[in-house]
């Protein structure tokens, strides 16, 4: 499953040493482990992650909102390829993890069907 967001984020033009790559990966991983979490994102992912990774929640939203605009201004493309509807404009940090998060679902569910 990382290595599926990993792949996804640097094909974005997130690499590792991007700011806050690391909190934005932990932050769809576990939106990836319970999808149900995209519901509830400060208290089921942003909090979570910012204890996993030391800092604030705030810093964990900040970072994925971050990403998401780096990711929509190297390869909007590509982000509306993996949304799989029209994205009209940068999407917001949950809208960002939504669509990281139901492409890396579906590319694990491909992979099992083939693999």
């Amino acid at each position: 499953m990382k290595r599926i967001i990993s792949e996804s984020l640097r094909r974005l033009g997130i690499t590792s040493e991007s700011r806050g790559y690391d909190r934005t990966r932990t932050a769809i991983s576990l939106a990836v482990e319970r999808e149900e979490r995209l519901h509830a994102v400060g208290k089921e992912i942003y909090l979570v992650t910012a204890d996993r990774c030391g800092c604030s929640p705030d810093a964990v939203e900040r970072s994925v909102r971050l990403s998401a605009e780096k990711a929509w201004k190297r390869n909007p493309d590509l982000l509306i390829s993996m949304a799989g509807y029209p994205v009209g404009k940068r999407p917001t940090a949950k809208q960002f993890m939504e669509i990281l998060t139901v492409y890396t679902i579906k590319a694990i569910s491909n992979g099992k069907k083939t693999g």
